[in-house]
């Protein structure tokens, strides 16, 4: 089940809503990048990132190193819960 926009929802929710239905696989979007570790501790299957992630990489002169580093913040923060 799509959670959104699960910034504005918060981790409470996501806890108060896995409480009662904790076998419905939740997959919040539209936080951001340092929230990835707290919503898979929270019971997050998996976590939706767009503009976050993306940033300015698609633009024409976007910054694809920048996009680099936040797919790495994001794979540490995912390895990490393994």
């Amino acid at each position: 089940m799509k959670l959104c926009p699960g910034g504005a929802l918060g981790l409470s929710y996501l806890k108060a809503v896995r409480a009662p239905l904790p076998d419905i696989p939740i997959v919040p979007t539209g936080g951001d990048i340092d929230a990835v570790g707290a919503w898979l501790a929270a019971g997050a299957v998996a976590v939706g990132l767009g503009g976050p992630l993306i940033g300015d990489a698609l633009a024409l002169d976007g910054d694809l190193h920048a996009l680099a580093e936040r797919a790495q913040a994001v794979c540490a923060a995912v390895g990490a819960r393994q």
